[in-house]
Parts: structure tokens; C-alpha cells; sequence
């Protein structure tokens, strides 16, 4: 399992036609965790099925590193919180007043199961 110095990744989705960035995803990875810190999608391009595109490329890079588990944090009561859980994302933790003074709450995947 990968236990040095975190390794960044970045994951792009452009539009053929003009080569527009349409949606991106950065996160990192050490020591068999991969944190999500950034997902965004243009306005005028969600619901088409971009983030998920994203997110996906984001769990075949954590799966081909051997990576057992996939967080990210989120606002709560926002839209992305069910669209993460229908991509098998669960709520672990709420933080009152984090960001802008709003809560958010920590989401988590297993990508295998971790034995005692």
C-alpha cells in the first residue's frame, strides 16, 4: 500500500467542439486514502452526466493504486450530497459552521472491504 508522500491527481472533462474545460476533480491520495477536495461542473453542463464521468476516472485511479477508501467533504442540504450517495458515498460526520459559517458533512467510500 502506498505510504509516502501524498501524490496529486487531477481529472479533466473537455467539450470535442472547442476544447472547453467542462468539469474538473482534483483530490490526492497517501497511505491508501483518496481525499476529493474539488469537483466542479459549469451551470449550464450539469445533470449530463459529467461528475459522475469524473468521479468514476477518479475511483479507477484509486482502484488501480490499491486504495481501500474514497472521502470528500460537502455542504449539507446541498444537491451534491445525494448525487455523491447514489455514487455509493455515505455520510460520516456533520461540522457545524465550517466553511462561510455553513455545515458540512464528511462523505466516505469503501472500495474494499478492510479485515481486523
Amino acid at each position: 500500500m502506498e505510504t509516502g508522500s501524498p501524490r496529486t491527481f487531477r481529472q479533466r472533462t473537455r467539450r470535442k467542439v472547442l476544447e472547453q474545460i467542462v468539469g474538473t476533480l482534483d483530490g490526492d491520495y497517501v497511505a491508501g486514502v483518496m481525499y476529493v477536495s474539488q469537483l466542479l461542473v459549469a451551470h449550464n453542463k450539469r445533470g449530463l452526466g459529467t461528475g459522475k464521468k469524473l468521479m468514476n476516472e477518479a475511483e479507477k485511479v484509486a482502484r488501480k493504486n490499491k486504495l481501500h477508501l474514497m472521502y470528500l467533504k460537502t455542504g449539507l442540504g446541498w444537491k451534491s450530497v445525494k448525487f455523491y450517495e447514489a455514487l455509493g458515498f455515505k455520510p460520516v460526520a456533520t461540522i457545524k459552521n465550517f466553511y462561510a459559517k455553513k455545515d458540512f458533512c464528511f462523505m466516505t467510500k469503501y472500495l474494499m472491504k478492510y479485515l481486523p
